[in-house]
């Protein structure tokens, strides 16, 4: 645990405490961080330290945490001391200060209990999640927002998780024709007759690693691939609300899976204008930016895929490669904008990066272009936003 000299140059409340009284902020810093001894007979810190909550060890080892139990237990010693009038109040009674310090620590914990909830949602580990959520106001509709997603999050999550398991490796598919790709099982046999070749196995492999090898396409439902995942998603005014925390859960409980298998994952948010944010695990602070972002305004779905596909291509030159792109948008562009459109799901097509099309409350046209190149094209009821397992029905179970 830092210093007390260490905590006032980092924590303001600590610093503004130390200005009134050096030695009883010093001494309650002390007592917060559950690492002092020795305090003034009767004072705050000393009750402080005597009902310090041991159970919140690992949250209280870091220096943010401690000094926000720091400032609500000072609020609750001044909220109990002032009586508006500039009269000296009596002395409290050791009791008393007891009966503070409890209310302070409780205080706290209700705090951490609602930042454990969203953790859970979100698979945060909580200590490193809560110097991050301790700075959203109580009551707050950001708070609320969080509360909404992590709890739809962490359902979806579960869900994802249960599908994956019940599906069957062996499951019998059935070749329908010949395509392009890297799928090693599904090799023809002129590819994989070059296997044990030591000159044309490696020219093989180069075309694996393209996706260009020659093999059969296979009917049955689609399923994402292990490279990049990048979600496109609408944050259009008529997105919020009830849509926004569904597509955010989405992203949280996609994210996270994805994260499991090591997949690079990235959150294009787009309106008119578009904000693309690589969400990697254990970026916390991101996450909840990303969790709490909203354009509001018009729609351009053609610029959010192509820079959709900037971010692909970002992620492919760290080495990955099998790209996947969700959209997730409750519009429909109108006709004039088809050629655009059409123009970035061919890009897409030609550079084997997969669209999935997800639409909320609404149906988008057949022959809409992020409809027609999608591999799976879901549209969701408002009944469906509360199903937890819409999830696992749009992408399969990953």
């Amino acid at each position: 645990m830092i210093t007390f000299q260490k905590a006032r140059q980092r924590h303001g409340a600590v610093d503004t405490a130390a200005h009134e009284n050096e030695h009883a902020a010093g001494e309650l810093w002390a007592a917060t961080s559950g690492v002092g001894e020795g305090f003034s007979s009767g004072s705050y810190a000393e009750a402080v330290a005597d009902v310090w909550p041991a159970d919140l060890a690992a949250i209280l080892a870091d220096d943010s945490a401690v000094a926000y139990a720091f400032e609500i237990l000072g609020d609750v010693y001044r909220e109990r001391t002032y009586n508006g009038y500039g009269v000296k109040p009596p002395a409290p009674s050791p009791i008393d200060l007891r009966d503070w310090a409890r209310e302070g620590w409780g205080r706290i914990r209700k705090r951490i209990e609602e930042a454990e909830k969203i953790s859970t949602g979100t698979g945060w580990d909580l200590s490193a999640a809560f110097p991050h959520l301790k700075n959203i106001p109580d009551n707050s509709q950001q708070l609320e927002k969080l509360r909404k997603i992590a709890a739809l999050a962490g359902r979806m999550f579960q869900a994802l998780r249960g599908a994956k398991a019940k599906k069957s490796p062996d499951v019998a598919e059935e070749y329908h024709g010949r395509e392009q790709g890297a799928a090693l099982t599904r090799l023809v046999p002129s590819e994989r007759m070059l296997l044990g070749d030591d000159v044309a196995e490696w020219l093989l492999f180069e075309r694996l690693a393209r996706r260009k090898a020659e093999q059969y396409s296979v009917r049955g439902p689609a399923k994402l691939g292990r490279g990049p995942l990048v979600m496109v998603i609408d944050e259009s005014g008529s997105m919020n609300h009830d849509r926004n925390v569904w597509a955010k859960a989405a992203m949280m409980a996609l994210s996270r899976a994805a994260g499991d298998e090591k997949r690079p994952v990235s959150v294009v948010h787009f309106s008119v204008g578009t904000k693309p944010v690589e969400l990697k695990p254990g970026d916390i602070k991101a996450q909840i930016d990303a969790m709490l972002h909203f354009y509001g305004g018009g729609t351009d779905t053609q610029r959010a895929l192509a820079v959709g596909r900037e971010q692909v291509k970002l992620l492919e030159s760290k080495g990955h490669r099998g790209a996947d792109v969700i959209l997730i948008t409750d519009g429909e562009e109108p006709v004039e904008r088809y050629s655009g459109l059409q123009a970035q799901t061919d890009a897409l097509a030609a550079e084997n990066i997969r669209l999935w099309t997800i639409a909320i409350e609404c149906v988008i046209p057949e022959k809409h272009p992020v409809r027609a190149a999608a591999a799976k094209y879901v549209g969701l009821t408002h009944a469906a936003m509360n199903d937890p397992n819409a999830l696992t029905a749009v992408v399969d179970a990953l």
